[in-house]
């Protein structure tokens, strides 16, 4: 069975009344043609002369709008009217939708919370977003904060016509690394009393993760198969998206509510298809990164007392942070050096370490400079 699929610079969407063919919106836009729909053809399914399943059927009818989605006055809320940030969001979302999977940009898309604070906030707009991908695709969406998975049968509920996995509200420390087969590779699903299930990397879905928390870890394998995204506190337990737009997303729209919602959809992807993601400069990223993998008194030190290019001795840092901060005396010399290193990986330095006699030595040196000489 030959199935119609995503190809690199194409993406389907199957509706009732037929399908979508999704191409890369044309920047500058040619002569003549429409802002907003070149690139997008619809098609009777007599025009489909391949299979596809009968799950990826999207239960209503496919109508143009040229009417603004609320979804999207959503999404600029999130991203507190700042373009660049919105438009990164819309492509994170395309390239969730689109089921073609390229092996040089395997990555998770990653919803973090934007605001600094020592337990979950929540309630920013993250989980709705997942639900916006499940009304389009096939999607799983797991608890992050129960979810293990080096547990057999972890992945049970991913079938041959998942798109996109979803963790949601993953705890802190959640084991990244264990997803890397699934994000760079394929999938192997062991179901009870079944016989084990091998997706390719081709087939197997792509990941979207929801937290409060950084991913674990400052590797280059973990960073590399990130993609982030900051969801400001513009939404939160006292202010939710029903109080702006008057009723719940996807449950209570209409007909029209969801053509525009669609149509909006469908730009996502065409934003994808023509910039790939859309690069941003991160709020609070780095902070509640280092924040994570260290200590806030920490991140203080070394901010106000490390200068870049200079030679310090280790144990003298380790001294110095101690007389300062009184709380840590119990703090060994090896976790303050790990810290060292999390602190100028994270600041994207090149961490240089040296020995003379008994002597352990550490500086921090600007690649950019370097680069630049």
């Amino acid at each position: 069975i030959e199935f119609n699929k995503d190809t690199f610079d194409k993406g389907y969407f199957y509706f009732k009344n037929g399908f979508v063919e999704v191409g890369p919106h044309p920047n500058p836009l040619p002569k003549g043609e429409e802002a907003g729909k070149s690139g997008i053809n619809f098609y009777n399914y007599k025009k489909l002369n391949k299979h596809i399943w009968k799950k990826q059927i999207i239960d209503r009818n496919f109508v143009d709008s040229k009417k603004r989605s609320v979804f999207e006055d959503f999404l600029f809320n999130v991203c507190r009217n700042e373009v660049k940030r919105y438009e990164a969001l819309k492509s994170s979302i395309g390239y969730l939708l689109h089921n073609y999977k390229d092996p040089s940009l395997a990555k998770a898309v990653v919803f973090i919370d934007e605001k600094l604070s020592d337990g979950a906030f929540g309630r920013s707009g993250k989980g709705l977003v997942i639900k916006s991908i499940a009304q389009i695709r096939n999607v799983v969406i797991e608890d992050g904060r129960n979810f293990n998975p080096s547990k057999n049968f972890a992945f049970q509920r991913v079938k041959a016509d998942t798109n996109v996995v979803g963790f949601e509200d993953i705890r802190e420390k959640f084991p990244f690394e264990r997803l890397f087969s699934i994000i760079t590779d394929g999938i192997t699903i062991e179901r009870k009393n079944k016989d084990e299930v091998h997706l390719s990397y081709d087939e197997s879905p792509k990941v979207v993760i929801s937290t409060n928390f950084s991913i674990s870890g400052v590797d280059d394998s973990t960073l590399d198969r990130q993609f982030i995204i900051e969801f400001s506190d513009y939404y939160n337990k006292s202010h939710r998206p029903v109080d702006d737009f008057g009723k719940p997303f996807f449950g209570s729209w209409n007909a029209d509510e969801w053509s525009e919602f669609d149509n909006f959809m469908i730009s996502c992807l065409q934003l994808y298809l023509r910039e790939g993601l859309v690069v941003y400069e991160y709020i609070n990223v780095e902070k509640k990164k280092l924040n994570d993998e260290t200590c806030q008194e920490f991140v203080e030190f070394a901010e106000e007392g490390i200068e870049v290019g200079k030679e310090y001795e280790k144990k003298e840092l380790y001294e110095s942070f101690k007389k300062e901060y009184t709380d840590f005396e119990k703090l060994t010399q090896s976790k303050f050096t790990r810290w060292l290193k999390v602190w100028g990986k994270v600041k994207n330095y090149e961490v240089v370490e040296g020995k003379s006699g008994s002597k352990r030595t550490v500086s921090f040196r600007d690649k950019a400079k370097n680069e630049a000489a």
